[in-house]
């Protein structure tokens, strides 16, 4: 995770091709997945989702953020 000053989070989003899903004056939030998958092994489902995310939060008044989320899921 990155906070970073003076570049707007959908100007961040727009040079990384990130989709905006929240776009609005107060909050950004911005999201590309860059790997999917699913492995099924001996019974077990593994299931792996990363993405890369811009986003704004008030914590941070100004700034940008920007990072990946990584989720894995074992069924």
């Amino acid at each position: 995770m990155a906070v970073l000053d003076g570049i707007a989070a959908a100007d961040l989003a727009r040079q990384l091709d990130v989709p905006a899903m929240v776009s609005s004056p107060d909050k950004f939030l911005g999201e590309k997945v860059v790997a999917e998958s699913t492995d099924n092994t001996g019974g077990v489902s593994l299931s792996t989702r990363i993405t890369l995310n811009v986003s704004t939060v008030t914590s941070h008044p100004g700034k940008t953020l920007a990072g990946c989320s990584y989720v894995l899921d074992v069924e």
